[in-house]
């Protein structure tokens, strides 16, 4: 399967199921043919579920029936790699676009945040985190002991002026961090699945008071 062309998707609504990180996780494990049954068991989710999902990627063209014995199925990817033209972005509706990825990044931040909640349930940590309405930069935490920064969730939010080319070049070069690390070969040790999302948009998440005497 890995030998197949990539596929240039042709409507919005595929775009939209590919857009979707459920979507994609689903139809990964459908590299080989297999019945929605079983993967269901891969992905741990209810199998009705994954048979509702797997009927509406079949309607789009993205899975396709790879076997059949009797009338038990096993369905597979019709390809491994999918070309979504921006033109099809521009055409459905943006914020469904990215609702459903907004979803997922929510629920894993927040299991994570859960996770290390109970890894540090029984460390005695100083230090606080400071939040201060209407400013730029809202959050700010004391140095932190080592215990905490051990894999620690971060959210860095930043609210400043910007022109086009500057904006642009922004969104470059986290890409190109993400894309560094992302290739980074980690030398032996405790390693483990970490997750980094970089969201930029125009306009401001905090609006910022006027400062003290201004």
């Amino acid at each position: 399967m890995s030998d197949t062309p990539p596929l240039t998707v042709q409507t919005p609504e595929q775009a939209l199921a590919l857009l979707d990180p459920q979507t994609l996780s689903l139809l990964g494990a459908f590299a080989e043919p297999m019945t929605p049954s079983e993967a269901a068991r891969s992905l741990g989710q209810p199998a009705n579920r994954v048979t509702y999902h797997v009927r509406r990627l079949l309607s789009l063209g993205l899975l396709e029936t790879a076997q059949t014995v009797g009338k038990r199925a096993r369905y597979q990817v019709v390809a491994v790699t999918f070309v979504v033209p921006y033109r099809l972005t521009a055409a459905a509706d943006v914020s469904e676009m990215f609702t459903p990825l907004f979803r997922e990044v929510s629920g894993r931040f927040a299991q994570a945040a859960r996770d290390r909640a109970q890894e540090l349930s029984e460390e005695r940590l100083e230090g606080a985190i400071t939040l201060r309405l209407g400013h730029h930069q809202p959050l700010h935490m004391d140095p932190p002991p080592a215990a905490l920064i051990r894999y620690a969730l971060n959210a860095n939010v930043r609210t400043f002026d910007l022109n086009a080319e500057d904006y642009a070049a922004l969104q470059a070069e986290l890409g190109e961090l993400l894309e560094r690390y992302a290739a980074r070969a980690t030398a032996a040790g405790e390693r483990r699945p970490c997750t980094a999302v970089a969201i930029t948009f125009p306009g401001a998440l905090f609006e910022a008071a006027p400062e003290a005497g201004a």
